[in-house]
């Protein structure tokens, strides 16, 4: 790996800290806790590649870091080996059944708990390596269309549970075509990363930027109280599109039309719905002159 993995040991005893510290600093970036409750904290802010977790603990054992590492949104693939003296068959099938990657039962070889630590972050790797390709888009390493499809699925599920609104933003690139034409495609590649860049830099933390293919870009906004909520950033966003952006002394210009539609309905929608009524709303936006956004109005769908 291009840069050391990042491991967090957790243990209550301050001589196997110290153990893990010698044999591990040298390697990777090697942080301690010695409760539970720092663990998830710092697990959290953190987001280590794998965690060395001992199960005996007071207050908060390891079984129960696990259980809330797994159930968190951050830490369902987080890689977990769990390290304990007891040998108990029931409780290696407890931890496996919580999620955990690994066990090492105390006393241990050093060598082997190297071993297994790099075997583990080795397919740590290949899994995001795997992640990257099926999920995100080669070009701007934006989420791809499933991934958008799984994160829409999820935010109109907690927009449903929170009572919150949603919006989905439909980005279609006016005049991109010439720009190929004229200057080839690595002028356009050179485009749609920036722009990417661009977009990305005016959304807020928990909103999603995707790319769907060629010049068109989706953005999911979460907690939109009401449709005018996001007016002033739409307009931004076509402010930014609209600036040149300066490709080997040529300056390239395109503008944008977009299309932005809100959940929850009144009446029942899915995803496949949303996409459906941002297209058409970014249509709409086309029709009307280019350089605009439309907001969905059920008057489009017929």
């Amino acid at each position: 790996m291009s840069e050391k993995a990042k491991i967090l040991v957790v243990d209550d005893h301050p001589t196997n800290l110290q153990i893990m510290l010698g044999v591990l600093g040298e390697l990777y970036q090697v942080s301690v806790v010695t409760s539970g409750k720092e663990a998830l904290r710092l697990a959290e802010s953190l987001r280590p590649d794998l965690v060395l977790l001992d199960i005996m603990m007071p207050e908060m054992d390891g079984l129960e870091v696990l259980t809330h590492i797994r159930q968190s949104n951050w830490g369902r693939t987080m890689a977990v080996i769990l390290v304990t003296a007891d040998d108990r068959h029931e409780t290696h099938v407890k931890g496996l059944e919580l999620g955990a990657d690994d066990f090492i039962t105390k006393p241990f070889s050093l060598p082997i708990l190297q071993l297994r630590i790099r075997n583990i972050l080795a397919r740590d790797q290949a899994r995001k390596q795997l992640d990257q390709m099926a999920y995100y888009d080669a070009l701007t390493g934006l989420p791809n269309r499933s991934l958008l499809a799984d994160r829409l699925h999820q935010a109109m599920a907690q927009a449903a549970r929170r009572q919150q609104g949603l919006a989905l933003v439909f980005i279609d690139l006016d005049g991109f075509k010439p720009v190929n034409d004229t200057y080839g495609h690595e002028a356009g590649d050179y485009l749609l990363k920036t722009l990417a860049q661009r977009l990305q830099a005016e959304l807020r933390e928990g909103d999603t930027l995707a790319r769907l293919g060629g010049d068109e870009f989706i953005a999911l906004l979460l907690d939109i109280p009401d449709p005018k909520a996001c007016h002033s950033l739409l307009q931004r966003l076509l402010e930014v599109v609209a600036k040149p952006f300066c490709y080997h002394d040529n300056a390239l210009h395109v503008t944008a039309s977009i299309g932005v539609t809100t959940y929850p309905q009144a009446q029942s929608t899915d995803g496949t719905q949303l996409l459906r009524q941002a297209d058409q709303a970014m249509y709409q936006a086309k029709q009307a002159g280019k350089n605009q956004f439309c907001v969905f109005k059920e008057d489009l769908s017929e």
